[in-house]
């Protein structure tokens, strides 16, 4: 699901919820029509794939985990079944209904169960936390409301506890209008929630919203220009070492490797603050030379810092993103080299590593860091 906050000083918010997973993005509308999108990524696992699995432990809690898992092994394809029967109701589901959901069972999961246990699947309901909220007619399982509520309920607070910190940026201070887009706008309780926890926003919601992600995506494939900008907050590198210089590098940080001398903790920034980039593109690379012939594995940290003034990874204001490791390929002479670049991706940094004369490529994925 998408969510576009817009607001009058022409900036444009775009949230995504898609199917488990949430990315922001501030985009300001300029004066000749041209977008500059801003990150503005928190991430939250709060979409329509959170109220699947909480109605999957639902299930495992109300038939025990033993015969759950052997039910699901045996008869996958009567599962994907139940799970579409409540994709269905759920869409259907309101806070204000007095009634839950009746889901449709599996005629081999009420054999398999009776087959097993010798009783009906109500006796395993009264004899369980269950008793009153479920009822077992037939073959269908009918849901009370407060059951429904709590399958619903994370990915809810989620959502709202996702917008609420979103809406105390000083950027989103002005932001009059939600508009939904998305395949969990089709539930009911998602937009009521959104209009419940933010009254004061006008919100939106447009026909087929399920297709709009599909349909921006094939506009940007077919578009002469599908180039994307966006202004990058905080610049972001690697660490390694380089060539001893005694008139910029601390004398705390040399030392010795084959005759010569190196400074460690070097930040390099492939991707710098407050400067405008491309989607896609990626940086100019930095090169890493590695001389120890038996080395198969070098790791590389990435690093973020608070502003291009950074220039050591142990300085204030610069924090270690994480690390990918890279296989190097058998050297006889005993000396590598390898290219790093990275490049902005949606909410995330992708970096990518390649070994000199080497076809493969090692790619690695981090989340955005902004405050």
């Amino acid at each position: 699901m998408k969510l576009h906050i817009l607001h009058e000083l022409k900036i444009n918010l775009k949230k995504t919820f898609t199917g488990c997973g949430v990315d922001t993005a501030l985009q300001e509308i300029l004066d000749d029509g041209t977008v500059k999108e801003f990150p503005k990524n928190l991430g939250s696992c709060s979409g329509a794939t959170r109220v699947d699995t909480d109605f999957q432990r639902f299930f495992y809690s109300l038939f025990g985990n033993d015969f759950a898992d052997s039910y699901v092994k045996k008869h996958r394809l009567d599962y994907l079944e139940l799970q579409y029967e409540f994709e269905v109701k759920k869409k259907r589901f309101t806070l204000e209904s007095d009634l839950g959901a009746s889901i449709e069972l599996p005629q081999s999961l009420i054999k398999a169960y009776t087959s097993k246990y010798k009783q009906s699947i109500q006796f395993l309901i009264d004899d369980s936390d269950y008793v009153g909220k479920i009822l077992s007619r037939d073959e269908y399982l009918i849901l009370d409301k407060t059951v429904m509520k709590d399958i619903f309920g994370p990915a809810v607070k989620s959502t709202v506890g996702y917008l609420t910190n979103l809406s105390r940026d000083p950027e989103m201070k002005q932001c009059d209008a939600i508009i939904l887009v998305g395949g969990f706008v089709e539930s009911p309780v998602v937009t009521g929630a959104v209009k419940f926890y933010f009254p004061n926003s006008n919100m939106i919601t447009v026909e087929e919203a399920e297709l709009c992600v599909l349909r921006g995506g094939v506009l940007i494939g077919h578009s002469n220009s599908p180039e994307t900008l966006t202004h990058n907050k905080f610049p972001y590198g690697i660490g390694m070492a380089v060539p001893y210089n005694n008139k910029v590098h601390p004398r705390s940080k040399r030392f010795l490797s084959n005759d010569a001398y190196y400074c460690t903790d070097v930040f390099k920034p492939l991707i710098y603050g407050n400067r405008q980039y491309t989607y896609c593109a990626f940086s100019p690379s930095a090169t890493l030379r590695l001389n120890r012939p038996q080395q198969k594995q070098v790791v590389i940290p990435v690093y973020v810092a608070k502003n291009n003034g950074v220039h050591f990874t142990t300085d204030d204001g610069c924090s270690l993103v994480g690390k990918m490791a890279i296989v190097l390929e058998d050297r006889k002479e005993g000396k590598a080299k390898v290219d790093i670049q990275m490049t902005l991706l949606g909410d995330s940094l992708v970096v990518m590593a390649t070994e000199e004369g080497s076809l493969d490529r090692t790619d690695a994925a981090f989340p955005l860091v902004w405050k």
